[in-house]
């Protein structure tokens, strides 16, 4: 009798396990098969947005994403999370985590395939098209103290930046950059060391269609041109340019205009009503002096950290060989400017740099700090226009493009000037800091609970269980 009772003892729990097991086993492929997530996050951090849903049933080929991430970088793990809800809305969408320190060999095949690699950023490869997202595109980043410690992510944007490119891959959506020439300007498709190869480069990995213009051939800019870039001219423009340029700004267009110092090329005048002079000067500053160059050459580490265009490198520093000073205009109306980046007080702008040695002289020279880079916004909703003027052309030629956060700011610059992030309004979400404090009686309270209650209660049921089973 008892050995039949022993032998339906171990039938029952055998069963009782293989239907357990079962149960679960439905419940996982059901989950699987439908993927229901609860966000419990008061910013809906872990949601995604209805466009982004909508936009991601449109992928009809595999769309391979490549994190080219260190697993140390603060935005590595927000990444992950955000891509684990895209691919649970496509199984299309193939995710490759690449360490740029680890996996040297898969990071050179992928740059085989895409032609492009880099730390930091994610490549998103589709049906032969690529979009590239950099770190500072996905998070603003606090500095954290002298040491970079304790730094932490302040907006997330990861979601506006991804879906933005997906759209432009699905759509086939790309805009079109137009370089003028015809006045000794810089040109985007020379590899000589004064040109613009590798700026042109940064602009092709984006999707952008880089294009040159003469003016004085065309009358006036092309409608497909979603920014106009005059780089470094060293003529007059004529009238007719002049007034095509204005022409473009005023009915809602884009320009990036570098202005080389000691040059006058006509479009002073259109700056100034646009709210923004350049200076008829060469900017110093001898407290951020590069050893063993000339005193002329600027090293800027002063950005705006509350301008789209350079709250994600306030952290960073770029060189120009020569610069001029770049002003708002305070007596413009109809335009919201904001100066970009800036020398240190020590810095001011020398009207006479022939002079020797190169003193500031205050009834003459512009003080410190001094503006190098200036943008401008219209007031008027209709025709949005945007402009930036940098006081210099060669920061981002091809000798100087790689140095420091030369390259960084050049692509920050025209991706503001083309509104790039905002092909999809989705506002950024900051991530919750969420913490507990408790005073010292509470802390007790939790030390007894954990030390002396929980594993009392337990060291009691099991002496009523033993007390059980003796009778």
């Amino acid at each position: 009798m008892n050995r039949l009772r022993r032998i339906l003892n171990i039938i029952n729990i055998a069963a009782a396990v293989f239907f357990a097991l079962l149960i679960i086993s439905m419940l996982g492929f059901i989950a699987h098969r439908h993927n229901i997530r609860f966000d419990m996050t008061k910013s809906g951090i872990n949601t995604l947005s209805e466009k982004t849903v909508c936009i991601l049933k449109k992928i009809d080929k595999t769309m391979n994403i490549y994190v080219i991430f260190d697993p140390a970088n603060i935005v590595y793990t927000p990444i992950l999370r955000l891509l684990e809800q895209y691919s649970a809305q496509n199984n299309r969408i193939a995710v490759q985590l690449v360490d740029p320190d680890k996996d040297i060999t898969r990071l050179k095949l992928i740059a085989q395939k895409t032609k492009f690699a880099d730390r930091n950023c994610m490549i998103i490869s589709y049906k032969d098209k690529i979009e590239v997202i950099r770190d500072t595109d996905i998070a603003v980043i606090s500095g954290g103290d002298a040491k970079g410690a304790y730094r932490r992510i302040i907006e997330f944007s990861g979601e506006e930046a991804l879906s933005s490119a997906v759209i432009k891959l699905i759509e086939d959506i790309s805009s079109s950059v137009y370089f003028t020439t015809g006045h000794g300007e810089k040109i985007p498709d020379s590899t000589q060391k004064d040109e613009m190869g590798q700026a042109s480069i940064i602009l092709k990995r984006q999707n952008i269609d880089v294009k040159t213009i003469d003016l004085l051939k065309i009358s006036s800019v092309p409608p497909d041109c979603a920014l106009l870039i005059i780089a470094g001219p060293k003529t007059v423009f004529s009238e007719e340019e002049i007034i095509a340029v204005n022409n473009y700004l005023n009915n809602g267009g884009s320009a990036l205009m570098l202005m080389d110092p000691l040059i006058y090329t006509g479009l002073e005048n259109v700056l100034i009503e646009k709210g923004i002079v350049v200076g008829k000067d060469i900017v110093i500053d001898p407290s951020r002096k590069i050893p063993l160059v000339d005193i002329s050459n600027l090293y800027i580490e002063n950005f705006n950290s509350e301008h789209t265009a350079t709250s994600r490198i306030v952290k960073s520093a770029t060189i120009h060989p020569l610069t001029r000073s770049v002003n708002p205009n305070p007596l413009s109306t109809g335009y919201k400017v904001d100066v970009l980046c800036a020398t240190t007080e020590n810095g001011w702008g020398e009207t006479e740099p022939a002079d020797s040695p190169v003193t500031f002289d205050k009834d003459k020279d512009r003080e410190g700090p001094v503006p190098i880079c200036v943008s401008s916004t219209s007031q008027n909703r209709k025709f949005p226009m945007r402009l930036v003027v940098v006081g210099d052309s060669d920061f981002c030629s091809n000798s100087q493009i790689a140095n420091r956060s030369n390259a960084d700011l050049f692509a920050n610059l025209t991706n503001w000037c083309l509104n790039k992030t905002k092909i999809l309004s989705i506002e950024a979400k900051k991530p919750e800091d969420t913490k507990l404090l408790l005073n010292l009686t509470q802390l007790r309270t939790v030390r007894n609970l954990c030390i002396f209650v929980l594993p009392g209660i337990s060291a009691l049921c099991a002496f009523i269980a033993w007390l059980n089973r003796r009778k």
